[in-house]
């Protein structure tokens, strides 16, 4: 359709982007009522950059960072940016590593990455058909990423800084165990708007 609309906002939707879903709607208004520590924002795997849109326009005080491995997301993220008025610095890379050796520590890191079992992908709605497939693949059971975020992302977040993912429904106990041992206190899982438990959250305690 070309436009989706998302936290209030609408957004260009193509082929070159995940499109915006309502759930992940939950993930941003659960990012504006945490009490962040001064600092920037971070959204990773940005997709078509609506967390990192809607974030800034709530929060315009804000520096906002978003990054993805795909440049043509990125490219469909920074029309969204410049579609809403919102300043974002954009880092093309896998992960962490599209960062600059300068980046500052982030209040908040938030990611809505590839979480769905790669075998499960062809089941899915026909919408998918209209998707990057790499939007999609969280690898065999879906948790490639996150074996990958939970660790990456203790050394980027300031002490006192929110982690913040969005995953597929029945994935929360594998995050929590990830999340085992890393300095993280009390990580704890939120539902969605259907009630299954899709998010978690977790603060750098140390």
């Amino acid at each position: 359709m070309g436009s989706q609309d998302f936290f209030g906002l609408p957004f260009i939707a193509d082929r070159r982007g995940l499109i915006p879903r309502p759930e992940t709607e939950v993930l941003v208004a659960k990012a504006l009522d945490l009490p962040l520590p001064a600092g920037p924002l971070l959204d990773l795997c940005c997709g078509s950059g609506c967390i990192a849109v809607a974030l800034g326009r709530r929060l315009p005080e804000r520096q906002v960072w978003a990054a993805d491995l795909s440049a043509e997301a990125l490219s469909l993220a920074k029309e969204n940016a410049e579609l809403h008025g919102v300043d974002v610095r954009f880092c093309a890379g896998d992960l962490f590593a599209a960062l600059p050796a300068d980046a500052p520590p982030f209040a908040l890191i938030v990611s809505n990455p590839p979480y769905v079992p790669r075998n499960e992908i062809p089941a899915l709605g026909i919408e998918i058909g209209y998707e990057p497939r790499e939007a999609l693949d969280g690898g065999e059971d879906g948790l490639d990423f996150y074996r990958r975020i939970l660790p990456q992302a203790v050394s980027r977040l300031q002490v006192g800084g929110f982690l913040l993912l969005e995953a597929g429904a029945g994935q929360g106990a594998a995050l929590l165990a990830l999340a085992a041992g890393l300095p993280f206190g009390s990580p704890v899982l939120f539902s969605d708007l259907a009630g299954k438990e899709r998010f978690f959250l977790a603060a750098r305690d140390k």
